[in-house]
């Protein structure tokens, strides 16, 4: 697990997250709600 990617989901679904359920929002039991992003690749150098 990421724990810069944790804690930006975690404080950005904060405010709207039933506080009921906050046990999910731990590090153990979290699950990100978007795929993770990866860098864009690089596109290959043009003949020239």
């Amino acid at each position: 697990m990421d724990p810069h990617a944790w804690l930006k989901d975690v404080l950005e679904r904060l405010p709207e997250h039933p506080i009921n359920q906050v046990a999910q929002l731990l590090p153990f039991n979290w699950k990100p709600l978007k795929p993770p992003e990866t860098p864009t690749t690089l596109a290959a150098p043009g003949p020239g």
